[in-house]
């Protein structure tokens, strides 16, 4: 990611590349070192792990009802679907017969 971000400060900006890629691994590095031990005290104070579970069991709840609700449309859809291509080829038939009479 360094890499490309150094291309582009060359391409836009046209600044040396090494330079750019310096700057920015450096960069990087400082806000590594800055933003450790603000996840690791927001972690105690929150406690993402269980802050975590809770996302995860809503998540795949709220995905269970999506898909179910999903399957019903489905299934609605496919049988008025199924249904029309029916009664398309019942007409077909009709008109086969009757026009060999």
């Amino acid at each position: 990611m360094i890499f490309l971000v150094a291309i582009e400060l060359k391409l836009v900006l046209e600044l040396p590349f090494w330079l750019s890629y310096f700057e920015t691994f450096v960069g990087e590095i400082v806000v590594m070192l800055v933003g450790i031990p603000v996840m690791l005290a927001a972690d105690k104070a929150i406690n993402f792990t269980k802050t975590n579970e809770c996302i995860i069991y809503v998540f795949k709840r709220y995905i269970r009802e999506i898909g179910y609700a999903f399957l019903l449309l489905w299934e609605k859809v496919a049988g008025l679907f199924i249904k029309k291509v029916f009664r398309n080829l019942m007409t077909c038939k009709k008109s086969i017969k009757a026009s060999k009479l």
